[in-house]
């Protein structure tokens, strides 16, 4: 074998630069196919997830509407309520009695994508 070859000879190990170069390459390549879209499915799992706690917390208003026989709710105060017990004041019943979403009708305490206002039929929204 010639002195200087770009040929690797016998006992001689690793990789020529056109080697790295070619896979640095693809690699490059990979990253820019996916960087973005796993970005999109973030974004769109933040969606999904407020959109389901809203939609849990909607259900727990219905289900306590229809439980306690009510045709009108206290609306929420103008910035809306992200603890749903007795410490996030979100009283629902306007009469004298004192009802809460949190723990007979809904799961969690604080809402994670809050807060929630609703009016006076019960119609749940993020402000």
């Amino acid at each position: 074998m010639k002195k200087g070859s770009s040929k690797k000879g016998k006992g001689q190990k690793g990789f020529t630069l056109i080697e790295l170069l070619v896979v640095v390459g693809i690699l490059a390549a990979l990253a820019a196919i996916l960087v973005p879209n796993v970005a999109r499915f973030v974004g769109t799992g933040r969606e999904e997830g407020a959109d389901a706690e809203q939609d849990s917390v909607q259900a727990s208003m219905d289900a306590a509407i229809a439980e306690l026989g009510l045709t009108a709710v206290e609306a929420a105060p103008g910035a809306g309520i992200s603890d749903f017990s007795s410490a996030g004041a979100g009283d629902i019943d306007p009469s004298a009695a004192t009802v809460y979403l949190f723990p007979d009708y809904l799961r969690f305490q604080n809402a994670h994508y809050g807060p929630y206002i609703w009016d006076a039929t019960g119609l749940v929204a993020r402000p």
